[in-house]
């Protein structure tokens, strides 16, 4: 774990001015004046030592003394800056063990400094979004009952992927996303606490264990939390950094590069009187990034102490693009002085910083002076005298500090997850598609339904291939909707494929889009795939299956063979809804389909989709693999799916052969049924009187079913969607 300087205390100096500068300033003029009365080259050289010296005293550069940077890049050149995994970095000299608690086992961090045990706010496997928690300040969440404790620390931790992705830009998946939701809902979040206990004299380890483990309790009381345990602790770690847990770490200067996105660091502490609002934690986590983690730290003295806490703040932000992160750190510099606190990025930092923007209980409190002043020695403190303070009571003096103004804060979790459409107040209606577990879900209703909640996924981030068999009926979809930074695939659904690797910011969505044969299994189990069309079998004349891992403006992969002068779009309704959209962006009369492009932008994306390549770029679905014998779809896109993985079967019609797809999936999205589909669903799903309203939605209704609750959605689609995905209601001709 870094470096963690155990529970400072900071006291205010004018300009960050203190006392070794002003010693190092007596120092440099000492030699001169005694070198005054010899004269000659030693004088000379008397001065230049102490012109350096001063400049290295007082000089000040991008808000730090030049003595300042000299340290960082001694501590930059020395320090280990590249490492095969994340932990490598932010855990070095941090045992882990485990602990019984009354809901399980937990993860306790041990290092020379303190003891660490994390909390998960919410549940982070929940399929639909969570009911609206609100938390006070951190710092008020352990309140002083008066029995002796150690100085301790509480870390409070948000995360947010913004919706739309940052990767998309503007083009017509992120303009309509942010049409449906408004900009409200995140894409993905999570919140955690990190409970920390320090090291002090007088403490032993057996007491800083149960002080520790008392504390966790409560709170898994209080609040709606669980402990992290041993086996996910490691997990979590690389899910809140953004990488997979074997992803290399590379931290240069200026920026700190994990897999395949930038990070950055910042660090601040705010005024005594000014502390951050929760509404501010709120707002960061939507700056114009791939995704921004904060932490807010509070430094908690020992039991009787009338100091009030230390409070510090943390920024990560990760992009792919440095332009990105640019942006998104001018954005987060202006909401951070809106509420005065001071920021500054830690180059040559990033390292550290990525220690004290994960749920470890590390601050990097360091004695630059605009974050406000000299550490004290660490010390066992003694309580002044005075009059006993009560438990529970509150000091004047904390009355008035940072926690004035923080108000309540309301857990990201509670709007974070795929929009599939609004309730009836006009709220979006959320799902977790993408959770740290594999998600299984079926879509019963038509294509068009399934093409518009992936054109949604898309804006979320994810990644998509489609296993079907009827690639014509999909490639309209994927012409209409290729945009630089989305990624869509199509292949056959017996071909192989290496699927490309899942996160946080860049999930992965598997559709399937073939029938399913006659159960054989038991119910509870999801039945076999057919695998069809059958091996060898060739597609009609004319289709193209797109069989790339990158579609964008410039690039169209095809994996299937197509007439040598078919040329143009293999399908006439592709070349219709394709003019159709193009004929939207060209006279922009649905404001906002293509928000922030300009004409010529949107004529080179028209002009350049017009005349895609056509190119093998999927990993994996290459001619040789086509010779493969025929795999199981349902066993090769679920069997090895990870983490932020999620299968979306669709059926058109609903069977007594899918009824143990229904039983298998965590999650269903239902259009209007007919009376035989609705039976069927609710006898193997135990819905009662619930099935017959399957039956009676209105068009364009959902139903959102998981194992606990049954949600109702209008689907709403913007007019881009309308443009590029068509009517999405489910026709009573449907089969």
């Amino acid at each position: 774990m870094a470096t963690d300087a155990a529970a400072p205390r900071w006291r205010a100096r004018p300009h960050g001015v203190r006392l070794h500068q002003v010693v190092a300033t007596q120092a440099a003029a000492v030699p001169v004046l005694i070198s005054a009365a010899v004269g000659g080259p030693i004088l000379l050289v008397a001065a230049a030592g102490a012109i350096a010296l001063l400049l290295a005293t007082w000089l000040r550069v991008r808000e730090r003394w030049a003595y300042e940077w000299l340290a960082i890049g001694l501590r930059f050149i020395a320090r280990r800056r590249t490492a095969a995994t994340v932990l490598q970095v932010a855990t070095q000299g941090t045992r882990l063990s485990s602990t019984d608690l009354p809901g399980g086992p937990a993860a306790v961090l041990a290092d020379d400094s303190g003891l660490t045990m994390l909390l998960e706010l919410g549940d982070p496997a929940a399929l639909l979004a969570e009911a609206r928690t609100e938390l006070p300040a951190p710092w008020e969440l352990l309140s002083d009952d008066g029995r002796a404790r150690p100085p301790g620390r509480v870390q409070l931790l948000l995360t947010g992927v913004p919706a739309p992705a940052g990767t998309l830009g503007s083009g017509p998946v992120a303009g309509s996303y942010r049409m449906l939701t408004e900009g409200r809902a995140l894409g993905h979040a999570r919140a955690m606490l990190a409970v920390r206990v320090l090291r002090a004299e007088g403490w032993s380890d057996g007491e800083l264990h149960r002080t520790l483990t008392g504390q966790v309790r409560r709170l898994a009381k209080r609040l709606p939390a669980q402990p992290v345990d041993a086996a996910g602790t490691a997990g979590t770690l690389a899910d809140l950094a953004y990488a997979d847990p074997t992803a290399e770490i590379h931290e240069d200067w200026t920026v700190l590069r994990v897999g395949g996105l930038a990070q950055v660091t910042f660090h601040g502490q705010p005024r005594a009187v000014a502390g951050p609002s929760a509404a501010l934690l709120t707002r960061l986590l939507h700056l114009p990034a791939a995704a921004t983690t904060v932490t807010l730290t509070a430094d908690l003295p020992e039991s009787g102490s009338d100091e009030p806490p230390l409070i510090s703040v943390a920024v990560r932000l990760a992009a792919a693009e440095p332009a990105t992160l640019n942006a998104a750190a001018g954005a987060l510099r202006q909401l951070a002085a809106g509420e005065h606190v001071r920021l500054r990025r830690r180059d040559g930092e990033h390292g550290p910083g990525l220690a004290a923007t994960l749920p470890l209980g590390v601050t990097n409190h360091s004695p630059h002076g605009e974050l406000g002043g000299e550490p004290e020695p660490r010390r066992q403190r003694q309580p002044r005298a005075g009059k006993p303070r009560q438990p529970g009571q509150v000091p004047d003096r904390e009355r008035t500090g940072p926690d004035a103004g923080f108000g309540r804060l309301v857990l990201p979790t509670a709007w974070a997850g795929l929009t599939v459409g609004r309730n009836r107040y006009g709220h979006p209606v959320l799902i977790r598609l993408f959770r740290p577990e594999h998600t299984r879900a079926l879509m019963i209703g038509g294509m068009r339904c399934a093409q518009l909640v992936v054109f949604r996924a898309m804006a979320v981030g994810a990644r998509v291939l489609v296993r079907t068999d009827r690639p014509h009926a999909w490639e309209p979809f994927v012409r209409g909707t290729a945009t630089p930074g989305s990624t869509i695939g199509i292949v056959p659904p017996d071909r192989p494929a290496d699927l490309p690797p899942s996160s946080p910011v860049r999930p992965l969505l598997v559709v399937l889009d073939v029938p399913l044969r006659p159960a054989t299994c038991d119910g509870a189990t999801p039945p076999s795939n057919a695998a069809h069309p059958r091996a060898g079998a060739h597609p009609a004349p004319g289709v193209t299956s797109i069989n790339a891992a990158t579609i964008n403006a410039s690039d169209i992969a095809a994996g299937w063979p197509t007439q040598p002068d078919s040329g143009g779009f293999p399908h006439p309704a592709a070349a219709d809804a394709w003019a159709e959209a193009t004929a939207e962006a060209r006279t922009g009369a649905r404001a906002g389909a293509w928000t922030g492009a300009t004409a010529e932008a949107r004529a080179e994306a028209t002009a350049d989709a017009r005349t895609q390549a056509t190119a093998g770029a999927w990993t994996g679905a290459t001619a040789d693999a086509r010779t493969e014998p025929p795999t199981n779809a349902w066993t090769e896109a679920t069997a090895d799916a990870g983490p932020w993985t999620a299968t979306l079967t669709v059926r058109e019609a609903f069977g007594a052969a899918d009824v143990g797809a229904a039983i298998g999936a965590d999650l269903l999205l239902l259009q209007a049924l007919r009376s035989a589909e609705a039976a069927l669903i609710g006898t193997a799903l135990a819905l009662g009187d619930t099935a017959q309203l399957l039956t009676r939605m209105r068009p364009g209704m959902v139903g959102v079913i998981n194992r606990q609750a049954v949600r109702w959605a209008m689907l709403s689609p913007t007019p881009v969607e309308k443009v590029l995905v068509g009517d999405p209601d489910r026709s009573t001709d449907e089969p």
